[in-house]
């Protein structure tokens, strides 16, 4: 399975030059990437190092969520934020990899209502075009109870691999959707999906109204698409 964290450490350059590279932006950067260097680990570039670029969350439910902000690239840091489930992040443009071997974590730099500092990047995601998908789940059986229609959703939308969990029901955001995020996507360029499902309701059981996709992409987005 294709994995989204394909990592360049920048060893070579040595940790003087990422301090320096931390200058080159603000004050509040460069103090993040100098406590950086006092946790274990050493700074990579994947794809969550361009100062500035927008990255969304996905693929946290009510039990995993909110994504926890910490001031160093370390679980043991004190928290400074929190981002809830369907919010999003701007990238402050350093990454950083807390360990070696199966365990090992990938870190953003990212701000946040003018707070800045560390979040594990597995569950950023470039948010790319939408489109109606309703046809795909249109055959869905009435069922009455309406995580039996979304636990089809999503094993069909996981069918070719990937993982795929409940991150708002109409009870969290009064807009009468219920959002599927389909992450882990084996693909080089879409990460996912995000699927906004609205349902039916009569006769005591629920059905599929509509459903609207949108991308999750690892690498970037131009013109709705993932790179």
């Amino acid at each position: 399975m294709w994995n989204r964290k394909i990592q360049v450490p920048i060893l070579a350059v040595g940790m003087s030059a990422v301090l320096a590279l931390g200058a080159c932006t603000s004050d509040a950067s460069a103090d993040a990437t100098t406590d950086a260097a006092t946790v274990p680990g050493y700074p990579v570039q994947t794809y969550y190092s361009t100062e500035g670029a927008v990255t969304g969350i996905a693929g946290l439910d009510s039990a995993s969520a909110p994504e926890i902000i910490r001031s160093q690239p370390n679980f043991a840091a004190p928290q400074v934020s929190q981002v809830w489930r369907t919010g999003a992040v701007e990238l402050a443009g350093h990454e950083w990899r807390d360990a070696d071997g199966p365990d090992a974590t990938y870190w953003a730099e990212v701000r946040l209502d003018g707070v800045q500092g560390w979040m594990p990047s597995n569950h950023l995601y470039y948010f790319g075009g939408t489109g109606n998908v309703t046809g795909d789940y249109a055959d869905i059986a009435p069922a009455d109870d309406p995580y039996k229609i979304l636990a089809t959703i999503g094993w069909r939308a996981t069918d070719n691999g990937g993982r795929w969990a409940v991150v708002t029901t109409p009870a969290d955001t009064g807009d009468g959707l219920y959002r599927v995020d389909i992450t882990g996507m084996p693909d080089d360029a879409q990460a996912g999906e995000r699927l906004r499902v609205a349902l039916g309701y009569s006769d005591g059981n629920y059905r599929v109204a509509s459903v609207d996709q949108t991308l999750l992409c690892a690498r970037g987005v131009t013109g709705g698409l993932c790179l």
